[in-house]
């Protein structure tokens, strides 16, 4: 069960891909990070339990945030989003996205996701009969919103690129995710935790830590109607606490993965999940230009996905 490396495995792709070729060998490594708040600002029908049917949300636990980096070799530039909610927006939302990107920054390469939380708006309706206009309008408006949040944040890290270094490591987590549905036992269970880090190449310091792990991020109970990042939240307040930038997640492969009752949480801060050594930042790469190793690996990196409760 690799594929739930998927999301890591792109954006170490993409670096490599876009320092490779030609002139940008030569070209300077370049990376910056922001963040902006997606959460709605109006009831709207929530995504992910089919048993809610169309009610609407009821309030806001804890934001919901888009998180953005901006990798640059040269001309070319790559974004990375993570977005607290169900999916990415529609499949004419992200073209409008990457065409406004492009125009405006010149970003040809984006790869921008959903955590999957089952706390967060429904993306997909839009102002047509039958897609949500006259009876889901506040939908149809968070729809144009978020397009334009996450627009804005890859902009904003784009006007911020300073040169960088970059490294990637990963170990495997028992005990935090399980698969619900295989008959084959033992059941396969992907339990990697991948990693990938941005440090300013000036002062060392953290840019971004991008994380990617699989786990359905459904702690929080279908009767729950208020907008929460789930234990992705925590994870990544935990890691900016710890280490400073800007932690983004990107999910594995989650439809049989749901997180163990022993790493639910009852809330946006909870308690320590898991602390990981130094060794999980252990495999570095090289800067384009410097060819000097990142010093990544000195930090450990902490996680969190807050208190354990004994929902099932």
């Amino acid at each position: 069960m690799r594929h739930a490396r998927l999301g890591i495995s792109l954006c170490l792709a993409a670096i490599g891909w876009i320092s490779s070729g030609g002139a940008a060998i030569a070209a300077e490594l370049r990376a910056a990070a922001a963040t902006i708040d997606i959460t709605p600002t109006e009831p709207v029908p929530m995504w992910g339990y089919g048993s809610r049917h169309a009610a609407p949300s009821t309030g806001t636990a804890d934001p919901l945030l888009a998180k953005a980096v901006v990798i640059a070799v040269g001309d070319t530039k790559l974004a990375i989003v993570g977005l607290d909610l169900g999916r990415s927006p529609t499949e004419a939302g992200l073209q409008r996205i990457r065409e406004a990107i492009r125009a405006k920054a010149g970003i040809e390469h984006s790869f921008i996701a959903g955590s999957h939380t089952h706390h967060g708006p429904v993306v997909e309706l839009s102002d047509e009969p039958g897609r949500g206009q006259g009876r889901y309008d506040a939908a149809v408006r968070y729809a144009r919103f978020l397009e334009t949040q996450v627009e804005q944040v890859i902009l904003a890290a784009d006007s911020q690129l300073v040169p960088a270094r970059v490294a990637a490591g990963s170990r495997e987590l028992e005990g935090f995710n399980r698969n619900r549905h295989s008959k084959i036992q033992p059941a396969p269970v992907d339990r990697r935790l991948g990693v990938l880090r941005l440090d300013d190449a000036a002062s060392g310091k953290p840019l971004a830590v991008l994380v990617n792990f699989t786990a359905h991020p459904t702690s929080l109970p279908d009767a729950t109607m208020t907008f929460s990042a789930d234990y992705i939240g925590s994870l990544r307040e935990t890691i900016e606490a710890k280490l400073g930038g800007t932690a983004l997640f990107m999910q594995g492969l989650p439809a049989t993965s749901p997180p163990t009752a022993a790493a639910r949480i009852t809330g946006p801060t909870g308690q320590p999940w898991a602390e990981l050594p130094p060794s999980s930042l252990s495999r570095s790469s090289r800067s384009p230009r410097s060819g000097q190793r990142s010093k990544s690996a000195k930090s450990g990196l902490h996680l969190i996905a807050g208190s354990t409760s004994r929902t099932p």
